[in-house]
């Protein structure tokens, strides 16, 4: 039996003077991660088997799938808290905001992104939009660093109206069939309700959307302890309904969201695309979820 692993992911089998044939492909469908770190290829190992088998005879073949580091069309909001507290945090995002941007679309080259920010309902606006997603990363880098510290009366902020209107506004951009993440620092839990909207009406609404939550609490480096989102479980709850997670963002803000988005799951299912009547191919797990940029592994049986 002989075997060959196109680029895109589909084998051949042929099987004596017979040539019975099978065409297979093993889909992996990953979430974001960033360049922190060396990532392996998207792709299977070995690519290419040759097998000889007596008919009725079976063989184990152990598969590693490499899944990709950036899913294909991810779009990334990145979100912010711009309130008074906040001026640390946004300067060591704006200073770094071009480098995060390169390390995805180094690995993702299709790539989009945006820029919104709150503050509370009794500024100016509570939440505002300031880049669609778009292709044009000069726009998006142009966007964050008009971001300014100021406002926020109370401590608890307007983040549940802001997320609810990223869901649910057209003006958004998301576009069809995109990888939908939304990479939100702040350092004070959200008014709830706020501006009529709920944490439950957020929550609804982002897993309606398909839009996952990397949260990253900087209270730490903003020095109001005790005041982050996840400490009221907002964040978290969030995070853990969307299949996305929250890290503590007090060292460095940009790198914290680079590993938040590099944590974020990545489900492998292998799929038999057709199979000659002759042979029967099964995987062991049916499927298998890893971090994104991970290694997922199979046993494959074939039997004649």
């Amino acid at each position: 039996m002989r075997s060959g692993l196109t680029k895109a992911g589909s084998r051949t089998w042929r099987l004596g003077p017979a040539r019975l044939i099978v065409v297979m492909s093993l889909a992996a469908s990953a979430a974001l991660a960033p360049t922190a770190r060396a990532w392996a290829d998207p792709g299977v190992t070995p690519a290419s088997v040759d097998v000889t088998l007596a008919p009725g005879g079976s063989v184990v073949i152990d598969k590693l799938v490499e899944t990709a580091a950036v899913s294909t069309k991810p779009d990334i909001m990145f979100l912010a808290d711009t309130t008074g507290s906040m001026g640390s945090s946004i300067a060591n995002v704006q200073s770094s905001i071009a480098d995060v941007i390169s390390s995805i679309r180094d690995v993702q080259p299709d790539a989009e992104f945006g820029a919104a920010q709150y503050k509370d309902v009794t500024d100016t606006f509570a939440y505002q939009l300031d880049q669609a997603i778009t292709s044009n990363d000069t726009a998006v880098s142009n966007a964050i660093n008009t971001w300014s510290a100021s406002g926020g009366g109370d401590t608890p902020e307007a983040q549940i109206d802001a997320l609810y209107h990223l869901a649910t506004d057209s003006d958004v951009g998301w576009r069809t069939g995109s990888s939908r993440i939304i990479a939100w620092f702040g350092d004070a839990p959200g008014h709830d309700p706020s501006d009529g909207h709920t944490l439950s009406d957020a929550n609804s609404a982002l897993q309606a959307t398909g839009v996952r939550i990397v949260a990253v609490d900087v209270s730490a480096l903003d020095q109001v302890p005790n005041e982050s989102s996840s400490s009221t479980g907002q964040a978290t709850t969030l995070a853990d309904a969307t299949g996305g997670v929250v890290l503590d963002g007090s060292g460095d803000v940009s790198q914290a969201i680079l590993d938040g988005l590099s944590s974020l799951p990545a489900e492998v299912t292998p799929t038999i695309g057709s199979c000659d009547a002759a042979l029967d191919v099964t995987f062991d797990p049916s499927s298998r979820t890893v971090d994104s940029g991970s290694t997922a592994a199979f046993e494959e049986t074939i039997t004649s």
